[in-house]
């Protein structure tokens, strides 16, 4: 059963004091790739900056991030999560640090800052100049110490006996850093450190040193009498499966590579450990080095340099200024993917990256998306779970052609952080934009309840038999009930039936259009342009009428919100624009009708 996030809890982190994100329909599942979305001022970046000030042993943020600027306000963050369907909690605040004791986190964000320099000259002209720059990514806090060369195949082969020729060269294993860290893995790993296996084992090795022959006559006979009892240790035989996907080894080959393993483990266990964490360096430093260099596509003139310096590995950029926006955005997302590379160990991982994604454009949004599968297949290789957390204020449709889309339901989710009100979740509107393709309410609820008309159209037997307020089955009434609830949304109540609010504005730009027609046009806007009210209010414009640019700009929010998506939070989605500010100034502007 995959690991779940039921909640996210984050408390007095610059503008938030207390929100829990509850993760629900759809679940918040690890290998899945999560989109946050949410509009601009809503948190986002607190969240993430929450992630990225946990420390070793706290959480510990900048005093710029602190709740209203008063060091009073101590934050905190908490993770409540579902590990083979039991609950579990864990927390970090000034005291203490219990999620990355089970986490292992990294938060990729924007590296731009502005830089100012004075220019040189007298004193008196002096100026600064200002620019651009990237700070540089610190990809390796700590280089691993080269180790010595402890593992060589005559080592083995001396330590094995007088029929040592008959084990295989594990050069190739001892240079794969997934291996090695699959084998450093192994639950019952730690035994060979024991007297116990070795009494199964020394007898084996014991009966093959008295054979003598080629090394493929030895193997054979390996094969042909000792094989069994090799398999019948389960220490060795899970360390002997491990190799089965790595190489073209025989059955017998892959117990001889196990032992020379599980006989390193057993003489120097903290050697076998340092030559992983070297290996995995220098694997995370080649594939950082040749991705950085595959994503700059002007290496003339741009030179990005992966270094070792005071004993970190350091990735540094030029000026900002002197690359594209998407280069830019392009390459520093990718350093910053390449650290959490080396960051993220464990079994469980979380990854946030902050509107990263929303400031690229189409082909380096795919470009950095491919990058992050990879990432991620590469997680899942070593049998580990990761949250791959993408914060945005973009409509998740954006991202409709990409890995992270729409018509990817197997392996995204989409999180409305911003989610609506149970008002706005009521049976009435809700159930009506469900329905409103029934053939026997088609004819009636777009033209007469969805659109303005004159009409007051009475369908109180129909919406009786569909299960629909009675009360709303005469169209005016029901005009009654979403002016309402506009008037609430205006003033910013928070019970505000926001779907209705979409409903008003609707019927409220139409009939401000069909007030200014001749009575034959009139009929024409209502009864003939039933397709929608962009085909109304262009009809209103050929005759020489001006129509508002806001009330066209407000048909994005009406035309998606009474319009059913199947599995996608749509009332949600619009309602966290309906709550911009500038958004609801031109909601406000709207005129209201006193009649209908």
């Amino acid at each position: 059963m995959p690991t779940q996030i039921k909640f996210i809890t984050v408390e007095n982190v610059r503008g938030i004091s207390s929100r829990k994100h509850v993760f629900e329909t759809p679940d918040m599942l690890g290998n899945k790739f999560h989109l946050l979305v949410a509009p601009n001022g809503f948190g986002k970046s607190s969240l993430a900056a929450a992630f990225d000030s946990l420390k070793p042993r706290s959480l510990k943020i900048h005093q710029s991030l602190m709740h209203k600027d008063d060091a009073a306000n101590m934050p905190k963050l908490e993770v409540v999560y579902a590990d083979g369907g039991v609950e579990k909690t864990v927390k970090a605040d000034d005291t203490c640090n219990e999620i990355s004791k089970i986490f292992s986190v990294a938060v990729i964000n924007s590296k731009l800052r502005p830089r100012a320099a004075a220019r040189t000259g007298y004193i008196q002209w002096a100026r600064p100049e200002a620019s651009l720059i990237i700070e540089p990514i610190c990809l390796v806090e700590k280089v691993p110490s080269r180790p010595g060369n402890n593992f060589t195949a005559s080592s083995f082969k001396q330590d094995f006996g007088t029929s040592g020729k008959v084990l295989p060269n594990i050069r190739d294993f001892l240079a794969n850093d997934l291996l090695l860290g699959r084998i450093l893995s192994l639950p019952d790993l730690g035994k060979f450190a024991q007297k116990k296996v070795w009494r199964l084992i020394d007898p084996i090795v014991a009966a093959i040193n008295s054979q003598t022959g080629t090394a493929a006559q030895l193997l054979d006979w390996t094969e042909q009498n000792k094989l069994v009892e090799l398999k019948a240790i389960p220490e060795l035989a899970a360390l002997a499966n491990l190799f089965e996907g790595f190489s073209q080894l025989s059955e017998v080959e892959r117990f001889l590579a196990a032992y020379q393993f599980a006989k390193a483990y057993a003489d120097d266990a903290k050697a076998l450990a340092e030559h992983h964490a070297w290996r995995s360096y220098l694997a995370g430093k080649t594939r950082c080095v040749d991705l950085l260099a595959a994503v700059n596509s002007n290496p003339s003139w741009i030179n990005v340099s992966v270094r070792e310096t005071k004993g970190q590995l350091i990735a540094e950029f030029p000026i900002a200024t002197k690359m594209s926006n998407g280069q830019r955005d392009l390459l520093v997302f990718v350093a910053q993917l390449m650290k959490a590379e080396f960051d993220l160990t464990g079994d469980l991982a979380i990854l946030v990256v902050d509107e990263v994604f929303d400031y690229l454009d189409e082909c380096n949004l795919l470009a950095a998306q491919f990058y992050v599968t990879r990432f991620v297949e590469r997680f899942k290789a070593n049998g580990a779970e990761i949250f791959p957390l993408f914060l945005t204020h973009l409509n998740p449709d954006v991202f409709k052609h990409s890995i992270l889309g729409l018509g990817k339901g197997d392996i995204r989710k989409i999180h409305l952080l911003d989610k609506a009100s149970d008002s706005s979740r009521r049976v009435g509107i809700a159930a009506m934009v469900r329905v409103r393709e029934d053939a026997a309410l088609k004819p009636f609820i777009g033209k007469h309840f969805f659109h303005y008309h004159p009409q007051n159209c009475d369908q109180v037997a129909a919406f009786k038999a569909k299960n629909l307020k009675e009360t709303w089955g005469k169209s005016h009434d029901f005009y009654t009930y979403v002016f309402f609830e506009f008037a609430k949304y205006r003033t910013g109540a928070a019970d505000a039936d926001y779907v209705a609010a979409c409903v008003a504005a609707r019927i409220a730009i139409e009939k401000h259009a069909f007030d200014q027609l001749e009575p034959t046009d009139k009929t024409r806007f209502t009864d003939e342009f039933v397709k929608g009210t962009v085909e109304k209010l262009d009809f209103v414009e050929q005759l020489g009428i001006k129509v508002p640019d806001s009330h066209r700009l407000l048909g994005l929010l009406y035309n998606d919100m009474l319009h059913h998506k199947e599995q996608f939070d749509y009332i949600s989605a619009i309602v966290s624009k309906m709550k911009n500010p500038a958004i609801r100034g031109m909601m406000s502007q709207l005129t209201v009708p006193t009649a209908f």
